[in-house]
């Protein structure tokens, strides 16, 4: 899925904990969709986070389409 720019942002604030060098940060900035980072990372708060970001940014996308229906 493609992020918007505050998507985007999301994304890097949540990784911000991490080390410059650590693989999720350098896979998320060739390109890597937050859900693939989560093998990467030790089951901490920053998977939380992903998942978080991952699942608001579907919901906007549906919403654009105009495929969801609140229930």
């Amino acid at each position: 899925m493609k992020f918007d720019q505050q998507e985007r942002e999301a994304v890097l604030r949540a990784l911000s904990a991490l080390p410059h060098d650590h693989p999720a940060r350098i896979a998320f900035d060739q390109g890597a969709d937050p859900i693939a980072l989560m093998h990467l990372l030790e089951g901490d708060q920053t998977v939380e986070n992903l998942k978080e970001i991952w699942l608001a940014a579907y919901h906007r996308l549906l919403q654009r389409q105009g495929s969801y229906f609140e229930r």
